[in-house]
């Protein structure tokens, strides 16, 4: 991470290349954990798993759309839809630790 910060200040006109390229892949990196954790989190009967699956897929469509093709579309329309991600992605992970923070009771 500092290597990868380090090369973006350093090169500005390489980061504004990746950026959008490297915030499509993030965010779909960060979607399939949470699918993948809505689905843990029914094998453990936790509530809300359904919605935790659906915000997981919300997430991975809004990245697919900021890496179809982000240089046409417009930087203004990448930085809002990866805007948007982020700010998903923040209730989801206070949604999953709101719905996780029983589950030492539940587990002894």
């Amino acid at each position: 991470d500092v290597i990868l910060g380090i090369v973006l200040c350093v090169y500005p006109g390489i980061s504004l290349f990746l950026l959008p390229i490297m915030m499509g892949f993030w965010l779909m990196y960060h979607s399939f954990m949470i699918i993948a954790l809505g689905g843990d989190m029914s094998t453990f009967k936790i509530p809300g798993n359904g919605m935790m699956i659906l915000g997981g897929v919300l997430l991975l469509l809004l990245s697919i759309f900021v890496l179809v093709d982000p240089f046409s579309i417009g930087v203004v329309t990448v930085l809002t839809v990866a805007g948007a991600g982020l700010i998903l992605l923040g209730v989801l992970m206070c949604s999953i630790s709101v719905a996780l923070k029983d589950i030492g009771k539940d587990v002894s």
